[in-house]
């Protein structure tokens, strides 16, 4: 099937998710083939599945991209759009934060390409946050240094478990996935 890969992508790529769905209900060979793809990248951006040769250097941002890329994906393939991902995405923003600020423009531009998830979800938490800065807000209370590293190792924690659980629940439906997830 590695044949079909570029086929593939090109196709999800240039259809928007009411599209996929229609294609995934109405072929089951490609539903089929989308869990497969999906099952194998999920592998892939955890580090469960090595993929020989793979360069090193950016593979923390490729995770952490294909990550919020995945569930952003299954929020709106469930109906979550726009401003409404934002709560349900809590957890991914320490990550969003580390590669919005820390990496190059040019790997920046590539991730997004690569993962158009990452790119909504930063588009539209850029929006939120550009928003509410002329506003008056009340400041949240600052949490102690020594608290901080717990707070943000259980919202990474969390946004993990969530993903997960959602891989399972999508794989549902296909027996031998769900009997291995």
């Amino acid at each position: 099937m590695v044949d079909h890969m570029s086929d593939f992508h090109r196709l999800m790529q240039s259809l928007n998710n009411p599209a996929i769905n229609f294609l995934g209900q109405e072929f089951g060979g490609v539903y089929r083939y989308a869990k497969i793809v999906e099952t194998l990248a999920t592998g892939v951006a955890t580090g469960q599945i090595h993929v020989p040769g793979q360069e090193r250097k950016f593979a923390e941002e490729h995770r952490i991209a294909a990550a919020i890329d995945q569930r952003v994906r299954q929020l709106e393939a469930n109906g979550i759009c726009g401003k409404a991902l934002l709560e349900p995405m809590a957890g991914y923003t320490p990550d969003l934060h580390r590669l919005w600020n820390s990496t190059s423009d040019e790997l920046l531009v590539a991730l997004c390409h690569t993962y158009p998830g990452l790119y909504r979800y930063g588009g539209i938490f850029e929006q939120a946050w550009l928003a509410g800065e002329g506003k008056m807000t009340p400041t949240p209370p600052t949490l102690p240094d020594s608290v901080k590293p717990a707070v943000l190792r259980l919202l990474s924690d969390g946004a993990t478990l969530e993903r997960e659980l959602q891989t399972m629940l999508d794989a549902r439906p296909q027996r031998d996935l769900w009997v291995q997830a």
